[in-house]
């Protein structure tokens, strides 16, 4: 995660294997992602669970968490501190994703 990725890439096995091989492409890319391209992450290998995505912070994995980004049904958290990390997405192949507050966190 301190070289940029989001928790799921940095905990996913793919990725892991690339790092061995001296390489950043995990292979995954064209299939996978998240939220910004209106995935969830569908080739993630790694010990998280679709459920504790819901409980970390997709950015830097804390627990404090204030938001939910939905991707249909599946939800990430996110909390304040990267909340702007999706308001100005500006891409032909990026959608701004769905964040939606989580009651009691933020008013």
């Amino acid at each position: 995660m301190s070289l940029g990725f989001p928790i799921t890439c940095a905990t996913c096995e793919h990725l892991h294997n690339a790092w061995a091989k001296q390489s950043e492409d995990c292979g995954k890319t064209a299939t996978c992602g998240g939220p910004i391209f209106g995935r969830n992450y569908p080739d993630y290998k790694g010990p998280l669970s679709p459920k504790a995505m819901e409980h970390l912070c997709l950015v830097c994995g804390s627990q404090n968490i204030d938001f939910h980004v939905a991707v249909g049904q599946r939800r990430f958290g996110l909390c304040f501190k990267h909340r702007g990390r999706f308001d100005h997405i500006v891409a032909s192949n990026v959608v701004a994703p769905m964040i939606l507050p989580i009651p009691g966190r933020i008013s």
